[in-house]
């Protein structure tokens, strides 16, 4: 038997113009929403992990500062979805 686990419907929006420095900090802040907005089901740490690496690549790559974060937790389908954003020199897009 397979347990459905619910929780409500969830959105995170950072838009930062973040140093190597707050990468780390952000992975933890991302675990923490998820762990917060969706407790028992456990994929928190997934989850921060694929935004610490969206965000990085954000950051080696931008033609300018500035980079946007959005996170959407979806309670009917049971999915997340992250996409990071940033301007990027046209020969990396």
């Amino acid at each position: 038997m397979v347990e459905e686990i619910r929780c409500d419907a969830d959105f995170l929006f950072l838009r930062m113009s973040p140093s190597w420095m707050f990468v780390d900090d952000l992975r933890r802040f991302v675990e923490s929403f998820c762990a917060a907005s969706c407790p028992g089901v456990d994929r928190e740490e997934q989850l921060a992990l694929a935004a610490h690496e969206l965000v990085q690549n954000a950051i080696a790559y931008a033609s300018a500062p500035g980079v946007e974060l959005k996170l959407q937790l979806d309670r009917e389908t049971g999915r997340v979805r992250v996409s990071v954003t940033n301007a990027a020199d046209p020969e990396h897009t």
